[in-house]
């Protein structure tokens, strides 16, 4: 796809029931915040984003809240 931007500007046109002209007469901002909403409404990018959230969770857990979890996990005493 040689004109991502462009190619958006036509949906985003479609999908809002505009001209062309008119979608490109906003802001690059405006426009940016329309690509991130629709990204953000896609099942797969939601599910992405999820597992990398929850991961980003575990690696910030101390070591002792491993040890509990990792402990929990085996079928052991919470705490």
């Amino acid at each position: 796809m040689r004109h991502p931007f462009r190619r958006y500007s036509f949906f985003l046109a479609e999908k809002l029931g505009k001209s062309l002209g008119e979608i490109l007469a906003l802001n690059g901002k405006e426009i940016s915040e329309w690509m991130a909403y629709d990204l953000t409404n896609d099942e797969d990018w939601i599910k992405k984003y999820n597992t990398e959230r929850e991961l980003e969770r575990q690696r910030s857990l101390s070591n002792q809240e491993r040890a509990r979890l990792f402990k929990q996990l085996l079928g052991g005493k919470n705490g």
